[in-house]
């Protein structure tokens, strides 16, 4: 399943959370499209028991929805995520 978004920052949040980047289309000056292969798999601390639990996202729905429930937070590398997201648009 191929992701593809044009949000730089949704862009930079997935390749923290361990996507890769498989292509950056740059046909349209104005909105450069970011193409995933897939989703990552996340680990969430759920509220009552306080365990960590694995979860497999099928869309970006999802994955927008778990950071507005405040069950996902941005991680530590994200900054330097976006830096490396940033470089995708400027690089030939």
């Amino acid at each position: 399943m191929e992701i593809i978004t044009k949000d730089m920052y949704l862009a930079a949040i997935l390749v923290s959370y361990g996507s890769q980047i498989v292509e950056v289309d740059k046909t349209d000056l104005k909105k450069q499209y970011f193409h995933f292969d897939r989703l990552p798999n996340l680990v969430l601390i759920k509220n009552g028991a306080g365990l960590p639990e694995e979860v497999t996202l099928s869309d970006l729905s999802e994955l927008k929805a778990h950071f507005l429930s405040k069950k996902l937070y941005f991680p530590p590398i994200f900054i330097d995520c976006l830096r490396s997201v940033k470089s995708y648009l400027y690089s030939e």
